[in-house]
């Protein structure tokens, strides 16, 4: 967790010197939801997978414009879902689970209507209250660094609100401590779809 509030504080500080150059301030609300893929594939008899159910996102970002064309935002985002195990058909609830991602984002306009994202930043898991004792957390909740891409389609409301739908993708690499003491060697690369909404209203919007 302190990476991420390390993560969030320095990239803050950016966004708050920039603010002070260009006075143009952009805070953004995003809802959606959260598909990821696998943490953990086995075979024993059969073919057994693990992974989050997609996940109710909320998330909030905060940027200054940098130019025409660029914004740089300091973003953070929430999910929670359960952990499920899917196995011969069946599918057993693991643990309930939280991530807290934190992320500084690069946005540039491509045509009127479309911005493109790139982010680099640090999510963190959460298990709910008895998941120090699940086996996949057990003693070890992890934060990771992610990368990611994305876009936004969206238009003017008005002048300084802007609505958008937002589609994005990233990845990290997946491990616990309790997976390696079980004999899961190395890092499970684990890939995340997030499809959603977006609000953002910005003071002293540049003039188109």
């Amino acid at each position: 967790m302190r990476s991420v509030q390390l993560l969030c504080a320095v990239s803050l500080a950016l966004a708050v010197g920039g603010t002070a150059a260009h006075a143009q301030v952009m805070v953004e609300l995003r809802a959606g939801a959260t598909a990821t893929s696998n943490l953990v594939t086995d075979v024993i008899v059969e073919p057994l997978s693990t992974r989050p159910a997609v996940a109710p996102t909320f998330g909030m970002a905060v940027g200054t414009r940098l130019d025409s064309l660029y914004t740089v935002h300091v973003t953070g985002a929430w999910t929670r879902s359960d952990v499920k195990r899917y196995q011969r058909g069946t599918v057993t609830p693991v643990i309930a689970v939280s991530t807290w991602q934190g992320s500084v984002e690069l946005r540039r306009r491509i045509t009127p209507l479309i911005i493109g994202h790139a982010m680099v930043g640090v999510l963190k898991y959460a298990p709910g209250s008895d998941g120090r004792g699940a086996t996949l957390f057990r003693g070890d909740a992890p934060a990771v660094p992610t990368l990611g891409i994305g876009a936004s389609l969206g238009r003017s409301v008005t002048p300084t609100l802007h609505a958008a739908l937002h589609v994005a993708w990233d990845l990290h690499r997946f491990t616990t401590a309790a997976l390696r003491a079980t004999g899961f060697e190395g890092r499970r690369t684990v890939h995340r779809v997030f499809f959603g909404a977006t609000i953002r209203r910005e003071a002293n919007p540049a003039t188109p």
